[in-house]
């Protein structure tokens, strides 16, 4: 695994601010999804540096910084026409409402920063100069075991956001992994916590394992979880073969998200009800209205007997996908 760390293509500006930085005598490290995805040898989306450095620190040591999170010691350096996301160090207080922290502190050791994340697989980082792994809660062990589990107690983690959930879940089903035992047991223990989420923020992870190889596996981990109940009871609530049926019915769906979601939806009673399902959601009202639509015209063959220049409308209305 380590060996994948070190094969692994870093942009230039990326080893350019980490470089820089480290030559001032701050540590730092790449940190993260990058981390995770660089030993899985996936190029990553994007490359998070942390540093030990403070924000004023970080503006000093280069000629453009963006303050773009400075609050959260997030600023954005400017590199020869390239962004790097440098982030401080921190540690976090209380999560008083289930959404964020009360207060965030600047910390010089990177495992306090480590220990604030949510899962193993996400807590590690690396230091491509020396080619050193900071990984002090096993995510290395975690990865090769396609195992999801949270750093610590997963009833602290799921308490403090109550999104984590949720991103659980999604990841298994986006990485092929399982939940940890004591992982999947926290969940429907903090459903009061997840219930205080945004939904635009729920509707993007649903989104994402929708959109996910396996699709149907995650639908199930959100039912069987109790997450389901609190976003969609009205699929959470249709009987057992019905809900198998759907979620295989996904599987098979074309990756398209409107399309995959009306196809979980397709049991909803009518467009209307389906549509304001959507808009609860936060869905753009093109994509309820779209939704609304497909899941109306889902079982055809209760349309035999339409005429023909109705049936031959039905395409125009839904549109080209």
């Amino acid at each position: 695994m380590i060996a994948n760390l070190h094969d692994a293509e870093i942009p230039k500006p990326v080893l350019e601010v980490i470089t820089r930085l480290r030559e001032l005598g701050h540590p730092t490290y790449l940190v993260g999804g990058c981390v995770r995805d660089m030993v899985r040898k996936v190029h990553p989306k994007d490359f998070d540096v942390a540093t030990s450095a403070l924000p004023e620190e970080v503006q000093r040591a280069f000629r453009k910084v963006i303050p773009t999170g400075i609050q959260h010691g997030t600023v954005t350096v400017v590199t020869g026409g390239n962004h790097v996301e440098v982030t401080t160090f921190r540690s976090e207080g209380d999560y008083l409402d289930g959404r964020r922290p009360s207060s965030v502190s600047f910390e010089r050791d990177i495992v306090k920063d480590l220990s604030r994340r949510d899962f193993t697989i996400n807590a590690m980082a690396y230091n491509p100069l020396d080619r050193e792994l900071v990984d002090p809660f096993g995510g290395q062990v975690d990865l090769p075991a396609k195992l999801i589990r949270c750093v610590g107690s997963a009833q602290e983690r799921f308490s403090e956001d109550g999104l984590r959930p949720l991103r659980a879940v999604r990841f298994a089903a986006v990485l092929g992994f399982t939940l940890d035992p004591a992982t999947r047991d926290a969940i429907p223990a903090t459903l009061a916590v997840f219930r205080k989420v945004a939904l635009e923020r729920v509707r993007e992870e649903l989104l994402k394992l929708l959109l996910s190889p396996r699709a149907e596996t995650g639908l199930h981990l959100l039912a069987d979880t109790g997450l389901m109940e609190v976003f969609l009871p009205e699929v959470a609530r249709v009987d057992a073969e019905a809900a198998r049926l759907a979620r295989a019915a996904v599987q098979a769906a074309p990756l398209d998200a409107d399309l995959r979601m009306a196809t979980l939806l397709a049991d909803i009673d009518t467009a209307t009800q389906a549509r304001d399902l959507c808009l609860r959601l936060k869905f753009p009202n093109k994509s309820a209205d779209l939704i609304g639509l497909l899941v109306e015209h889902a079982k055809l063959e209760t349309r035999v007997n339409d005429t023909d220049p109705a049936l031959r409308r039905l395409p125009r209305r839904v549109g080209s996908r």
